[in-house]
């Protein structure tokens, strides 16, 4: 029985060894967390509502959208033929 007896204390040995290796350690500093950009929110008047539209957006996404409504009216004009001088509608 003393071989049974070694099989099974290696048995155990490995076992024990096993769980230590799949517990993971705890770690001492948590993760640092990503800064959120900022929001910037504007309430909109919306033509044909009565409640307003609140909309928020990083500084970055609104200068975009400037940007693409600058280029939406300027297309806008080039097809149509407006033009506008001063507020004088013949130039």
């Amino acid at each position: 029985m003393p071989i049974l007896g070694m099989i099974l204390a290696g048995v155990l040995a490995t076992a024990q060894a096993d769980t230590a290796i799949a517990t993971p350690a705890p770690t001492t500093a948590p993760a640092a967390k990503a800064a959120k950009p900022k929001l910037v929110c504007v309430t909109e008047a919306v033509t044909g509502a009565i409640i307003p539209k609140r909309s928020c957006r990083t500084a970055e996404e609104w200068e975009q959208r400037k940007q693409i409504d600058a280029r939406n009216v300027q297309d806008f004009k080039n097809q149509t033929g407006i033009t506008v001088c001063g507020g004088n509608t013949a130039c």
